[in-house]
């Protein structure tokens, strides 16, 4: 059972609550696990943690709660459970901050507030458990997780998630082969064969990344160590295929807006790790082979678009920011601009990205997320 521990440093419940129910929390939720919190004593020291029981609890308005919690990251919800025919009511909701250890405690549920304090809105490194994942074959999950062979090796082989994802979206994982041959991550694929749409394919022909739709191919090399994949399904309708952060390919398809994300051994065994999905920031919003024109005000050591805006939005000169794949000169992958009103334009490098601060403003407005998935794992 979580124990309540009332911390002085809380706001006043009703505040917080009322605060809640007006948000209507639009902030991302990644279902974690079934359970409760096994070291929930030792964690409350650190985090002012507290069991909030004053009305029944959503999911959506416990979130709203840990929204408003600048230590919060994720959350328990109560639901009610059964025990020797005893049904015992349970609608309450514990924000808590990271290092909880799960207890088999069935009256309670985990999620990850995926929008919350993760330094860019919406980007969650996603758990690798059988929780988080449905799976198909031989999968043994870890930080490396590991997929034997499969369609190659006449068997099923598939991990997908179970969380449902909305577009706009952007997947990034590493993942590498046994030995150079066919794998494949894939982003709303309506099953499991290794080239619906939309997925990557490294290793095909050993040496060639393969794309669908589309069906594009390029020689790269052998997948025998890692690389980092990325697929990108913008709002507008492009699907965008990275390799290493160098985009390869981009196609314009709208006939998927949702779907798992999944990754399948098709020719030989493969490891995966590092699965970040970005769904409430807006790196999927940035225009592929763009920067702004006018003026460099400075390079900045800063990764996220997020974090890059903010710093735009910090400095009085600039309304424009260019993003390079590896990084403009050593100094860091952000460039604050003004560009003199005349925004950003196509400079045919693969590597480079762009958006002015009203694109960002927008891309921030743009509705989208994960919706907890239930499955059922094998």
């Amino acid at each position: 059972m979580v124990h309540a521990s009332v911390n002085p440093h809380w706001a006043s419940t009703n505040r917080l609550t009322t605060l809640a129910n007006l948000l209507a929390c639009a902030c991302g939720l990644l279902w974690s696990a079934e359970g409760g919190c096994e070291n929930f004593d030792a964690i409350s020291t650190e985090n002012p943690v507290r069991v909030l029981d004053d009305q029944e609890y959503t999911v959506e308005t416990c979130a709203a709660v840990c929204e408003l919690l600048e230590w919060c990251t994720h959350i328990f919800v109560g639901h009610d459970s059964m025990h020797m025919g005893v049904t015992t009511a349970n609608s309450r909701c514990i924000p808590v901050g990271d290092g909880c250890t799960q207890s088999s405690d069935h009256s309670w549920a985990y999620y990850r507030v995926s929008s919350m304090n993760t330094g860019a809105a919406g980007r969650e490194t996603l758990e690798l458990t059988d929780s988080a994942w449905d799976h198909m074959g031989a999968v043994v999950f870890g930080e490396e997780t590991t997929l034997a062979c499969g369609q190659g090796c006449g068997q099923q082989v598939w991990m997908q998630s179970r969380d449902t994802f909305t577009r706009p979206v952007s997947v990034t994982a590493e993942m590498k082969a046994d030995r150079p041959e066919c794998i494949t991550m894939s982003l709303f694929a309506e099953n499991h064969e290794k080239n619906a749409p939309y997925s990557i394919e490294t290793g095909g022909w050993a040496t060639k990344i393969r794309v669908f739709p589309g069906d594009y191919r390029e020689e790269v090399g052998t997948n025998d160590h890692w690389h980092s994949v990325r697929i990108e399904a913008t709002l507008d309708g492009e699907v965008r295929y990275s390799l290493d952060d160098v985009v390869k390919y981009t196609v314009t398809d709208t006939s998927l807006q949702s779907g798992k994300i999944q990754f399948i051994p098709g020719c030989v065994g493969m490891t995966v790790r590092n699965v970040v999905v970005a769904t409430g920031g807006c790196d999927m919003s940035l225009i592929q082979g763009h920067a702004c024109e006018g003026r460099t005000i400075e390079d900045v050591d800063i990764d996220g678009v997020d974090e890059c805006a903010a710093a735009c939005k910090a400095n009085d000169r600039c309304n424009c920011i260019s993003m390079h794949a590896t990084g403009w000169g050593g100094a860091g992958r952000c460039r604050l601009e003004n560009d003199g009103g005349a925004g950003h334009t196509d400079r045919g490098v693969p590597e480079y990205s762009a958006m002015t601060m009203a694109e960002y403003d927008a891309c921030r407005a743009a509705p989208s997320g994960a919706t907890p998935g239930g499955g059922t794992g094998h």
